[in-house]
Formats: structure tokens, sequence, C-alpha cells
């Protein structure tokens, strides 16, 4: 037998969740869920699921996992192991799920998360938003699709809603612009891969326009109101920028990426368009002091914008 924990990749919360969902699915009596994993688990002792919780228990030895058996002899069971089930031995093997270990994949996870039977071919190569999807699932999943059948609409949709906050299925500017402009835009872009952010920024360009990429950005650091102050900073100077004035708003706003005029121009237009609706919608004191807060750094941080132009600043 082999009581000595072998090199095993540490398993990650959202791949262990990945697993629940589809023994949860597929669960047939079984109370032992059996987890290919090293043993240094720093994750919550309890998982949620369809079907109730499941204590999870770090199992490095042959002995340790027959310890954990004994002790917790009633409720459904994960261990964590990276000791093979010919070690473990046939009488736990008996008890465990399938009479094997299960070992992680985001695929399986995602499949079990939205009680799918099968995934779009188109999402096969991207593993990342798979892999996001999965961690960042609800303890009970997503809402199942009709067809049963994860296609790349339905991933969308789901990662804007659930990893974004953006509640739009095809988001416009508009919205997009309402999403950046407040806290939950900041605190839901903080759970977000950097590597992911650029692939997201492209779809929503594809969905939303052009401005939707420098909001997406601005958005990690914002406060609320920011987008929208931006935004009409961005309405003075452009369509023909004073050349000074943009490299400075650039460097300041931007962190020195380039503003294309097409993403400005997008910007702009839905800034004032907001802007205006709520204006002629009656009093709006937060609008107003966003407004003279936006004069405000026109005048004092661009002071050399001899082109600024607004209407509503």
């Amino acid at each position: 037998m082999t009581d000595v924990a072998t090199a095993v990749r540490p398993l990650t919360e959202a791949a262990l969740r990945g697993v629940v969902a589809k023994y949860a699915r597929h669960d047939r009596g079984a109370r032992l869920l059996v987890v290919a994993g090293a043993p240094s688990w720093d994750g919550p002792d309890e998982v949620d699921s369809d079907i109730g919780p499941l204590r999870v228990v770090p199992a490095p030895s042959v002995l340790a996992a027959r310890a954990a058996i004994v002790d917790h002899p009633d409720g459904r069971l994960v261990l964590i192991t990276p000791v093979p089930m010919a070690d473990l031995g046939e009488e736990l093997a008996a008890r465990a799920w399938k009479g094997q270990i299960q070992h992680p994949s985001p695929w399986d996870g995602v499949t079990s998360l939205f009680k799918v039977d099968a995934i779009d071919p188109a999402l096969r190569h991207a593993r990342w938003m798979v892999e996001l999807l999965v961690s960042l699932a609800p303890a009970h999943g997503y809402p199942q699709p009709t067809s049963q059948i994860l296609d790349r609409a339905t991933a969308w949709r789901t990662l804007y809603r659930a990893g974004l906050g953006l509640a739009a299925d095809r988001p416009s500017m508009a919205d997009v612009l309402r999403w950046a402009n407040t806290g939950v835009a900041a605190a839901a872009l903080q759970r977000i891969p950097g590597e992911a952010l650029p692939r997201i920024a492209d779809q929503l360009v594809l969905d939303a326009g052009p401005g939707a990429r420098p909001l997406l950005e601005r958005a990690r650091t914002a406060g609320p109101g920011d987008a929208l102050r931006l935004g009409l900073v961005i309405d003075a100077l452009w369509p023909i920028p004073d050349p000074v004035a943009r490299t400075r708003f650039e460097e300041r706003h931007l962190a020195g990426r380039g503003l294309t005029d097409d993403a400005a121009n997008d910007c702009a237009k839905t800034a004032r368009a907001e802007a205006g609706q709520r204006l002629a919608a009656g009093d709006d004191p937060d609008l107003i002091e966003l407004i003279s807060e936006a004069d405000q750094l026109l005048a004092d941080g661009l002071d050399d914008a001899r082109a600024a132009d607004s209407s509503i600043l």
C-alpha cells in the first residue's frame, strides 16, 4: 500500500465544484466522492450541491481516507487524495461513486453546472471561458438551456450576467455605460483573471460597440459615476481633439492606452445621450454634481484643450 502522497496538482475550489456538480447530477445513491488532488486543500469544509451539502476532507494517505469514512459515517463525503484507488482498497472503492477516483475536467464541470448533455463545438476552443464559468458558478449551477446544449450565445449571456453583473443578454453601449458607472463593475472585474479581460472586451465591442473597450478597462479601477464623467470629457474633446489634451487624457485616465476615434465617438455619443435623458427627466442632484466635476476636470487637468466643445459641459 502507498501511504505517501504522490505528486498531484492542488485542487481549486472551482474544479472541485465542477466534479461535485457532475456527481450531484448523476448520483445513484453513492455517498462517497473520491477526487484526485494534492491534499493541501484550503477551501471550505463543506460544498453545497443540488443534493445537499458534502463534507470535504483531504486524505494524504490510505489511513487518512479510512479515518475520514469512520469519522463521517452518515453524511455525503468528498475525499481529496493523491492515492490511487488500487491502494485505497476494495472496501473504499465499493463505497465510492462509480467505484473510481474522479479527475476534474472543466468540460465535465460546465456540462453539469448547466445540466446539459453537450457543448457547442465552438466552445471547445474557449477553454478559458469554460474554466471561468466553472469558477464563477453559483452553488446550484446555472439555469438550464432548453436545447440541452450549451451554445456560445448562452455561454456569453451567462458570463455577462454571472461574471460581470451586466444584466443584459446582448448589451448596448448604454447598458455598458450604466454598468461601468456603478460600483458593481469594479467589484465584478476583480474576480476576472487579467488574461480573460481582453477577450471579454473583444466580445463587448462586437455586441455593444467600440466604446465598450475603454469603458471596460476604466471600470476596473473606477468609482461610481466615473464612466459618465469621463464620457462627457471625451465628448468635449472629440471629434477633433487637441493633440496635447488627447495625449494627456490618455495618460491620466487610460493608463497611456490610445483611444481610437471610433471608440471616443461611441463613448461620447452614449454619455451625451445618458446625461441628456437624465437632465430631461428632472431634478437629479447627483448628475449636476457629476457634470460640475467633469467641467472641473476639463478645465484644470486639460487646460490646453482649446478646441473643447460640449452641449452638456
